[in-house]
């Protein structure tokens, strides 16, 4: 499986719906603002044909409702790097930010810089958010749950300030389908036996949601990070029941695609993974893997329209949905 992360595959790609009646857009100066992150996002979604499998229903009610980008392109093919240069405005090699180790905020060029939410706060907005925005790992050590996050830019964050991720549920026995060597066991997949609700991406939708569910003082600027696509593929069982394994249909995969990158962009893209994962008949749970994930954090999408459609904000605010860069499967 060749995991590059690839500049040029749906890398950052938005949707962009104004929910608001013409004749009212030049009297609402500042209409609320649902911001939605989706990690590791790539272009299996319905609406792009990246996978004939995929079944993003809610993502794809979204771009017939708004404006797709189909030709955008993340700064960097990588978390950190990428989320910090879209949050902050400046290039990676403006602030020397390229690994997901790197604290975007002891970056010297990063020193002074006015972030996204921040600049909403400044504007009057009530700025909230839930789950990953700035970069930041779930089903690590407790360390690395709360990330780089910007804790001045926020009104009220869940699970906190200073923590963007709440604990995640995984299997007693980790990793199920794959090996301790590939990043500390976490690239792995296999359904759990668990409630929608004790998923993590699940707390932080619930919690945004009733947020949406009221009118504010201030006009509102409301960011939800999904974890998932991210890795590892956990889901509750009923979203590996929809891709049947013996049905999943794997991506074509080039042999000697890598021959022409340099070889700092071969190390990024894990062969051996790769060679790993079809050595020992993993590459279609791993998809389905992905394909389940995908259709999960779908799912989390829909309840957060479904939340601003059914409540007193649908006709004043603006979604802006992006992913942080893509993801390759084999590719």
């Amino acid at each position: 499986m060749n995991l590059r992360k690839n500049s040029q595959l749906a890398n950052t790609w938005l949707f962009f719906l104004l929910l608001l009646p013409l004749g009212q857009a030049a009297e609402a100066a500042k209409p609320n603002v649902l911001f939605i992150a989706v990690d590791d996002l790539n272009d299996w979604v319905g609406v792009l044909g990246g996978h004939p499998q995929a079944r993003t229903p809610n993502i794809d009610r979204l771009a017939r409702r708004g404006t797709l980008f189909t030709n955008a392109h993340c700064s960097a093919p990588g978390c950190n790097a990428s989320r910090s240069s879209l949050l902050s405005g400046l290039r990676p090699s403006t602030t020397g930010i390229y690994a997901n180790a790197h604290d975007w905020r002891q970056a010297p060029r990063s020193k002074g810089t006015v972030t996204l939410p921040r600049h909403f706060r400044h504007a009057g907005y009530l700025t909230l958010g839930a789950g990953k925005l700035f970069h930041a790992h779930t089903f690590f050590d407790k360390k690395n749950l709360s990330g780089y996050p910007d804790p001045g830019a926020w009104h009220d964050y869940f699970p906190s300030k200073t923590q963007q991720m709440p604990e995640e549920a995984v299997p007693e026995n980790w990793p199920v389908n794959s090996s301790r060597k590939f990043y500390r066991g976490h690239f792995d997949w296999a359904p759990l036996q668990i409630r929608n609700a004790e998923m993590a991406d699940a707390k932080v939708v619930s919690w945004a949601a009733k947020r949406l569910a009221k009118r504010h003082e201030q006009p509102l600027f409301l960011s939800v990070g999904i974890y998932r696509p991210h890795v590892p593929w956990y889901a509750p069982q009923k979203y590996f029941d929809r891709f049947p394994l013996d049905e999943i249909q794997l991506p074509k995969h080039l042999k000697g695609d890598l021959g022409d990158v340099p070889a700092a962009g071969q190390k990024m893209a894990k062969r051996h993974w790769h060679e790993w994962i079809t050595e020992n008949g993993q590459w279609k749970k791993a998809v389905q893997g992905y394909l389940a994930s995908l259709a999960f954090a779908d799912e989390m999408v829909g309840e957060l329209l479904d939340a601003l459609d059914n409540g007193p904000m649908a006709n004043d605010s603006l979604i802006v949905f992006w992913g942080d860069h893509g993801y390759h499967l084999g590719e």
